[in-house]
This record gives structure tokens, sequence and C-alpha cells, in this order.
């Protein structure tokens, strides 16, 4: 896997970004070319930031169409291309976009110490990011590794430091009260041990209402969902992609097709299970995503295996 081959949609526009395609997605009571044609961008253009503008768009949207709700994100690619994305959420369905109430606990912080590694780690990756460079990641000794010599020096001390606070880390995605904070630890689960274990409970919280937790989850348990040898688990865990999967969310797509994709590959007996559960939802990823690497591609490679 590369290191941020893409760009989630908090990353500031450069002006060379060229837009490479719009994604319509959620849409069922009203065609693709129907709501494209109140969204104003034409594929090859170059492409900026914009948020206030395209909130109108989906404002238009959802007064035209009488939707429940419309949003828009971008997802930018290390190529100097970006994707556009507008989420629709008709009237009826406004269950895809309900998470459980943000947290506000305030759990035992980790000690400085640690949190300086992880910083240092978050730097680094900001500094290549920024100049546009690429990094590899490994998880082939058990644990999340980057090629980047700094950041593989980082992840050694990383592997040594982080271990005692696993249930301390659980607890942070759980219940801290800052979303930032419990992407933090989301990720640092990739250092802390029994990934099984980890991976059983922290399922469960990709109901998350901050999209880069429910990213850092999915992006953590995708490297490992291989190893669970729990069937129990396995199934927890194909129920929550699949409601991961029906979200009104590029990033939300991606990832939980992606997770999908890697359990039916490594276990056939949950094949049934993920046709079972989430047939249509899988068939509607592959027929009306126009996204090839992101969501099309691994949607098409996931019906294979399981219809």
């Amino acid at each position: 896997m590369v290191c941020n081959q893409e760009h989630d949609t908090e990353k500031a526009a450069l002006p060379e970004f060229i837009l490479k395609e719009v994604e319509i997605m959620g849409n069922s009571q009203h065609s693709r070319e129907e709501i494209l044609a109140h969204i104003p961008l034409h594929v090859g253009d170059p492409f900026a930031r914009r948020q206030e503008l395209w909130n109108e768009w989906c404002s238009k949207l959802v007064e035209m169409f009488d939707l429940h709700d419309a949003t828009a994100g971008v997802i930018w690619h290390i190529d100097g291309t970006v994707s556009f994305i507008v989420d629709v959420v008709e009237r009826g369905a406004e269950h895809r976009s309900k998470f459980r109430s943000a947290p506000i606990g305030l759990p035992q912080q980790l000690p400085d110490s640690v949190m300086s590694l992880y910083d240092d780690l978050a730097s680094i990756q900001d500094e290549l990011q920024g100049r546009g460079e690429t990094c590899f990641e490994s998880i082939s000794q058990g644990y999340l590794d980057y090629s980047e010599s700094r950041m593989h020096e980082i992840v050694l001390q990383l592997i040594e430091a982080v271990p005692p606070y696993r249930e301390a880390l659980l607890d942070i995605v759980a219940i801290h009260r800052d979303a930032e904070t419990r992407a933090a630890a989301a990720t640092m689960l990739h250092w802390a041990g029994e990934i099984s274990k980890s991976i059983a409970i922290v399922h469960r919280l990709l109901d998350d209402p901050d999209q880069a937790v429910r990213n850092n989850i999915s992006r953590f348990m995708i490297q490992y969902l291989g190893q669970l040898s729990s069937c129990h688990v396995r199934q927890g865990v194909i129920d929550a992609l699949l409601t991961q999967l029906d979200r009104p969310s590029g990033t939300d797509r991606n990832k939980a097709i992606y997770g999908l994709l890697r359990l039916a590959q490594s276990f056939e007996v949950d094949r049934t299970h993920i046709a079972q559960r989430g047939l249509d939802i899988i068939r509607d990823m592959e027929r009306n995503s126009v996204m090839n690497n992101q969501v099309r591609n691994p949607a098409r490679e996931l019906l294979d295996l399981v219809e």
C-alpha cells in the first residue's frame, strides 16, 4: 500500500490540481445526469477549494430535489488530480447519516514521551506530503512501518513504547471528547500489539461522528483483517463495514469496500455472510461509482467472489 496515495477532504488544494472526475452517490430517485446538471464543473479544468460555493450547490440540490441532505467533498490525488464527490441522502434514507453521539469523556492521556513520538512521525509524514513525495507502508513484521528511514526509526521506538497503553488507546477512541485525539489513538493501535483483540473492540466504533476517526479505525483494521481467526468477530466487522460502505462519504466507501474485499479474499466461509447482508449495496457501488481505483474496481472484485 502506498503512503499518502490520496489526500482526504481536509487537504488544502494547490493551483495545479486538475479535476479528474465527479462522483454522484446515494441517488436512486433522480439520475446522475439530473444532479450533475446542477454541478458546474468540467473534467479536465483546473480545480481549487471553494467549500462555500460547494455548500451553495448542495443546498440548491436539497431544495430542488426535496432531499434530506447533500454534501460535497474531495479526494486530492498525489498525481495532481482531484475527485469531486457529491453525496445525496434522500428522504427515507436518513439512517445513512446517523452516527453515535459525540463522546464527551476525558480519559487518561498517554505519557508525553509516547505522544511526542507519534507527533514526530506525523510531522515527517506531513513534510513528505507537502513535497509531494511518496513513501511506502508495510506490515510485513506485524505492525505498520514505513520505507522512510526517519519514520522507520520512530516506529521501532513506538513498538516498544505503546503496548502497555493498548487499553488506554481503546478508551480514548471510544470516549475522548476531542476527535483529533480519537483519530490519533486509532492509528497508534498499529503499534500496541494484540491486534485481533483490538479489532474485536474497535470495529464497534466505526459509527463515530467524525470522518477522520472512522478513516483511521478502518485504515488500522484493513491491514490485519486476514489475521482474524474468530468467525464471530469477522461477522461483526463485516456488518460494521457494510454500514460504513453506505455512509454518504467517499473516504468511508473507499475504506469499507477494501476491508470487505480483504475479508472475502482471506476467508471463503465469510463470503455468504457478505452476500446476504450487503449484495445490493455492493452492486450499487460497482454500478454507480466512477472512482475506479477507490470504489468501483474493488467492488467488482468483491462481487466476483461473493455472487
